[in-house]
């Protein structure tokens, strides 16, 4: 289930977040949930970050190779906005 919410962007992130929409071929609202979440995660779990490559995000421990080839992940941190699933490389 989702929630409606509204946010108040400045005009130039408004037009940051536009423009990586238009680049990733979604949505702004897709796009935009998918930061939030990536970026709640960070915040729950300070070691990892996602990068962004071949279209896909996938989950990496800070400063490493991506977490798939080091960590087995629990599968509720494997599921990434919109229900879609990160690719673990």
């Amino acid at each position: 289930m989702s929630k409606v919410i509204s946010l108040r962007l400045s005009d130039d992130t408004a037009a940051r977040l536009q423009a990586a929409a238009r680049r990733a071929g979604r949505s702004v609202s897709e796009l935009g949930a998918c930061s939030i979440e990536e970026s709640l995660r960070h915040l729950e779990f300070a070691d990892i970050e996602f990068r962004g490559t071949g279209g896909e995000r996938h989950v990496c421990l800070h400063g490493a190779l991506p977490a798939g080839s080091r960590v087995r992940w629990p599968g509720s941190l494997m599921t990434a906005c919109s229900g879609r699933r990160l690719k673990m490389a």
